[in-house]
């Protein structure tokens, strides 16, 4: 079991990373060997305080590669390998309890060692866990020893059976492992894959709008002033029903603030999920700040977007403007080149848009009044959908033209109106991001990725970009009733409490709390310790071993005389047994034996015939009084015997002082002369 145990371990430490916990338990499991010490079962403290030690440092030693959200990121590999190790930590500590005789053992060992194997399997790596894998189960099988009995062949044929079950099934389908995922990508050919979360990089004008649908959290933002568009990447190129440039082939360039000391309200932004590094603010932001934990990266030709290098940034904050018509760093002019490419109209838009465009708002000289009117017009005749078939050729031009007017979700409502707004001559990009709107307590937004929103910017002389929503109502945000389920809501409850508990440990300051902490256990466990040895009553004290040495050649004399003595009056000491408890015996009489009542003829003769046997006689002779004995002194006879034994015992097993040794002789010569005053006595 202990092998199997250290296989997981390996196996978490190779496809995990190695972190400096794994190898002190491996060490702490291979000690139990050779030590003997355990926590008993009444010190269920010192358990719950290693327990809670141990735990708190693996996750202070994985917090950097702990996602913020335990709850959404708990299939991901910082955070099952943080589970693996915790688990790893409870074996140990199981290993290091004292069981109760019979207690069962194997059964915790088992699943402690089969969670640890189970969090390091979570990798892409192929091979590695295969091999993991067999050795585990090998080292599992022959620690269960009932099994390899003769008496469980039939488990035993059970279990390989179960075995031989499983390899095939695996082989099965890892044999054909490219023919399934052939067949599964054919069954969701011409369906874009939806994102769990984030946002596209190249959005696709396809039948659904894969961005939606999800109540997985996204942003946390404290201090939000109503609802808000929160643009995420702009677009201003469009071909074949996709926008673009995608954002891995666009230009960063370093930005160290972005207006971070621009006035207005702010508003602190902490992202739940995976946005691809992106920062995600409104278009009248008056600056953007990242704080020190990140370099933040621009790209200006298309007002953006802002993003990190991590895939998930650091809480940030947003400077809000006042005004709603306020021209942030986000919202810089067009450049010549920017503004060519927000007035291109491919060629493969049908020609009838055109036509429809004039048509809407032609008579129109105001951009602003032709924005109206393209709004109106698109909320006038399309409904919101959540699907759209468009067939072949250019999807856009299939929903602007069909009859009667299709609906369609707002990736189309956002492309109609960029593509019209350009027919009309006013410069317009293709926008997605968010729509904040749902409070979460008070000064709380949160935005879920079911707020993924796409709309319009265009550009207006004299007063800058102004957002183009041109989605029915009933398709925005916010428009429809989906609510969080109960179980949800707990969910993503403690999940901030999670954060703020990780925040607040990030925050300590951990050598000078850690020296209180230490201070406050032994304080803690002193007191304990004191308040213990005062309530135990004190045995007495042991002897040191160097007091059992040999004895000098005048006590080994004086015991032999002693010996000898005893031996004379018919009462040697037996071996082993003490002096002390022998004289005790002898002075305690036996319970003489009840005989028969005799008979009237037989009394007087019964007598006469009494006798005592000669061990009774000696007994007799030293503890009960006869014919010519006196008490007086028969008692002095037994307390001399007992006065040279207890003085013996002092010098030979205590400490006593030369003086008691010197006394020894008299001691024994006036035990001697009331033994031989007895026996004539007697």
């Amino acid at each position: 079991m202990t092998a199997a145990a250290l296989t997981a371990f390996g196996a978490l430490a190779m496809m995990g990373g190695v972190t400096p916990m794994l190898p002190l338990l491996a060490a702490g499991l291979l000690a139990t060997y050779q030590f003997d010490a355990r926590i008993e079962p009444p010190d269920w403290w010192v358990h719950w305080t290693l327990r809670l030690a141990l735990y708190a440092a693996i996750g202070f030693l994985n917090a950097n590669r702990l996602n913020e959200r335990l709850v959404d990121s708990f299939l991901l590999a910082p955070a099952m390998d943080t589970l693996g190790q915790w688990m790893a930590a409870e074996l140990v500590i199981q290993a290091w309890r004292r069981r109760p005789a019979g207690g069962p053992r194997a059964a915790s060992a088992i699943l402690l060692s089969g969670l640890t194997l189970a969090a390091a399997c979570q990798t892409s790596n192929e091979q590695s866990p295969r091999l993991f894998v067999a050795a585990y189960m090998l080292f599992l099988l022959l620690s269960l020893a009932r099994w390899r009995r003769g008496a469980a062949t039939l488990r035993a044929a059970a279990i390989a059976l179960a075995l031989a079950a499983g390899a095939a099934a695996y082989g099965a389908v890892w044999t054909n492992r490219m023919a399934l995922t052939a067949w599964g990508a054919q069954n969701l050919e011409g369906r874009p894959a939806p994102e769990m979360a984030g946002l596209s990089q190249e959005p696709t004008l396809g039948e659904t709008f894969g961005l939606r649908g999800s109540a997985r959290r996204v942003l946390r933002i404290e201090g939000l002033n109503g609802p808000t568009y929160l643009r995420g990447i702009a677009f201003d190129t469009y071909r074949g029903g996709r926008w673009g440039p995608r954002l891995d082939l666009r230009a960063f360039r370093p930005v160290a603030l972005l207006g971070a000391n621009a006035a207005g309200s702010r508003a602190r932004v902490t992202p739940l999920a995976s946005t691809d590094g992106l920062l995600l603010a409104s278009l009248n932001s008056a600056g953007v700040d990242v704080g020190d934990n990140d370099e933040a990266l621009w790209a200006p030709a298309l007002g953006g977007p802002l993003r990190v290098q991590t895939s998930r940034p650091s809480p940030y904050t947003i400077s809000q403007a006042t005004d709603e018509a306020h021209q942030g760093p986000l919202a810089a002019p067009p450049t010549p080149e920017t503004r060519v490419r927000c007035l291109s109209v491919p060629a493969d838009v049908d020609p009838r848009v055109r036509a429809l465009a004039q048509e809407i708002a032609g008579g129109e000289r105001d951009p602003r009044r032709r924005i109206a009117a393209v709004q109106n017009y698109l909320i006038a005749h399309h409904r919101y959908s959540l699907t759209f078939h468009p067939g072949p050729g250019d999807p856009l031009s299939a929903f602007l033209l069909r009859t009667p007017p299709p609906a369609a979700h707002c990736e189309y409502f956002a492309a109609s109106a960029a593509i019209l707004l350009r027919c009309l001559g006013v410069p317009t990009r293709y926008v997605i991001g968010y729509y904040a709107h749902e409070s979460d307590g008070p000064g709380v937004t949160v935005v879920r990725q079911r707020d993924a929103h796409a709309w319009a910017e265009a550009w207006v002389a004299g007063t800058g970009w102004v957002t183009v929503d041109a989605t029915p109502g009933d398709g925005r945000p916010g428009g429809d009733s989906d609510s969080v389920p109960p179980m949800q809501r707990v969910a993503e409850w403690l999940a901030d409490r999670a954060v703020e508990f990780r925040a607040w440990l990030l925050s300590r300051d951990w050598p000078r709390l850690a020296l209180r902490l230490s201070g406050a256990a032994f304080l803690l466990l002193g007191t304990r310790a004191l308040w213990h040895r005062l309530r135990r009553p004190h045995p007495p004290p042991i002897l040191a071993e160097q007091d059992y040495t040999v004895p000098d050649a005048d006590l080994a004399g004086l015991a032999a005389r002693f010996e000898a003595l005893l031996a004379r009056q018919g009462w040697p000491c037996p071996p082993g047994r003490p002096w002390q408890e022998h004289l005790a015996t002898l002075d305690t009489p036996p319970e003489p034996p009840h005989p028969p009542a005799p008979s009237p003829s037989e009394g007087a003769r019964g007598r006469k015939n009494q006798t005592l046997s000669p061990t009774r006689e000696r007994v007799a002779s030293l503890s009960e009084p006869g014919e010519g004995d006196e008490p007086g002194r028969r008692n002095e006879t037994s307390e001399a015997a007992q006065a040279f034994v207890r003085a013996y015992n002092r010098v030979r097993f205590g400490r006593a002082a030369g003086a008691e040794a010197a006394r020894l002789p008299a001691l024994l010569a006036e035990a001697e002369r009331h033994f031989e005053h007895t026996k004539e006595q007697g």
